[in-house]
């Protein structure tokens, strides 16, 4: 599989632990990287014709002709007049959404805090794979769809991908997107997607791009790796629960 390639993998029910450094670039190597594929830039002209290949502007083209024919000619002015704006609305959705895409992708934060051989460390977002531990505060960016295992006040910000401008409440369990942020609160949570098969790449706006997107592999990540039991919340050296409000900032034994 090519570097540009996406993963997908359901999470171990109640698997926190790390990769080890190893088996993480194993997969890195086998699975590709967290990378969303840049859509390609599409004419101007090829957008025009793709609307006016639509059915129902063929019809109304077809109209045309035929007014023409008997000699109605204001009436195949108006229908001409519908074709065109019905066009120009649809090419300039079609820019939108790809706008929309670049914007998406921008938002890919360049490094990512994880589990590797049961110690927290920061890696470049691009080298997250499936089955990653991530570790999430305030203020950090998804970089991959993942399911949480641990939350503690966590309200996390969703408007780049579902529009919604109240951040929603999140527990353990429910699944997180990339690209969205963690607007407060803290979680550990288990990569289950990465790079094309993520969220980000799948959202609304990607789809209706013209762009070029790769197959999503499907992959199993196995419930368990070469690497030491996981942590729970009673590993985190704070007083209190490891996510709780009395802990700023996660300190690992």
């Amino acid at each position: 599989m090519t570097t540009s390639a996406a993963q997908h993998a359901p999470a171990p029910a109640g698997s926190r632990r790390g990769l080890t450094v190893a088996e993480a670039a194993r997969r890195l190597e086998e699975y590709g990287r967290n990378e969303v594929t840049a859509a390609r830039a599409v004419p101007l002209y090829a957008r025009v014709l793709t609307q006016l290949r639509d059915a129902l502007i063929l019809v109304l083209l077809g109209a045309v002709v035929l007014t023409l024919a008997v000699g109605d000619h204001a009436d195949a002015v108006v229908i001409a007049l519908v074709i065109v704006v019905n066009t120009a609305v649809g090419v300039a959705q079609e820019v939108r959404a790809d706008n929309a895409v670049a914007a998406l992708s921008a938002l890919s934060a360049p490094n990512a805090r994880v589990l590797r051989d049961f110690a927290p460390g920061e890696v470049p977002a691009a080298e997250v794979v499936p089955g990653d531990v991530l570790i999430l505060g305030e203020g950090d960016i998804v970089v991959a769809d993942a399911e949480l295992a641990e939350a503690s006040a966590l309200l996390v910000d969703e408007s780049m991908l579902t529009g919604e401008s109240v951040p929603v409440d999140e527990d353990s369990g429910a699944r997180l997107s990339a690209g969205t942020v963690v607007a407060r609160g803290r979680g550990v949570a288990t990569v289950t997607a990465t790079g094309t098969a993520s969220a980000l790449a799948a959202s609304p706006q990607s789809s209706t791009a013209g762009g070029s997107r790769l197959p999503c592999s499907a992959v199993s990540v196995p419930s368990a790796v070469s690497s030491p039991p996981s942590p729970s919340v009673s590993d985190w050296s704070c007083s209190g629960s490891a996510l709780s409000e009395e802990c700023p900032s996660p300190r690992w034994r």
